[in-house]
């Protein structure tokens, strides 16, 4: 688990490889099921053993990350409450900004960025065909942001949104990209102002994001193909 300190708060990154069913598993619990994902009585029995395999993935991802982050060891003393539920979108969906009030911390998982699969009529998680694909992605540099400087009959040329030959669209504009995950830390300060207090994660299968749930969190448009989904863990540290 790689851990940086952004605002002092810990941000974790993992990678975490589930198997091809256990994925498919879950996609389809997360398309057809709004509740919280690990009180599964109302799943086949397929089902809630990926479900179970998830869980006790996200327990290790949990104590991991409250070890490493803030030194704590859950024993006799702690007890860890959870509760999961799906996330998913087609072409144009997005996360709106929020953050996760009455909790600790959010684990995100990606069980799949798009591209890759859709769901028929019985909500069967199969791979896209070449006919599906038919989005393909479009940077968008045009935003209506100039540097505007004395007299603005000259702004058109003065575009700060846009690529200069051998300039990288990633690092230029690290917040732009379809489905990228942006957190932010809403604690403005005087020394820090907004613009740098956002970062953003290009989602990958099997990506998993751990961070304080005090921080808001969004997604930018999805514009790719099929369906993304992943599954977002909350979790509350008490004492016994």
């Amino acid at each position: 688990m790689k851990i940086n300190h952004k605002w002092s708060s810990p941000i974790a990154e993992k990678s975490v490889y589930l198997t091809d069913k256990c994925r498919k598993d879950l996609i389809r619990v997360v398309v057809t099921d709004g509740g919280n994902i690990f009180e599964h009585s109302l799943f086949d029995i397929d089902l809630e053993y990926s479900i179970d395999q998830f869980e006790d993935v996200v327990w290790l991802i949990i104590n991991e990350y409250l070890a490493e982050a803030y030194n704590i060891i859950i024993d006799d003393k702690y007890t860890i409450k959870i509760k999961a539920f799906g996330n998913h979108q087609t072409y144009g969906g997005r996360t709106y900004p929020h953050y996760h009030n009455n909790y600790d911390g959010v684990v995100i998982h990606y069980l799949t960025t798009g591209d890759e699969f859709k769901l028929n009529d019985n909500y069967d998680v199969v791979p896209l065909t070449e006919k599906d694909i038919i989005h393909k992605e479009v940077l968008e540099e045009g935003q209506g942001y100039y540097a505007i400087q004395g007299d603005t009959k000259y702004r058109e040329g003065s575009k700060v949104h846009s690529l200069a030959e051998g300039e990288n669209h990633e690092e230029k504009f690290p917040l732009q990209g379809s489905g990228k995950l942006i957190i932010c830390d809403p604690r403005i300060g005087v020394n820090n102002l907004f613009s740098n207090k956002a970062i953003a994660f290009t989602p990958k299968n099997g990506m998993t994001i751990v961070h304080p749930a005090y921080l808001w969190h969004e997604s930018n448009a999805f514009t790719g193909n099929g369906i993304r989904a992943s599954i977002i863990t909350q979790f509350r540290v008490e004492l016994k």
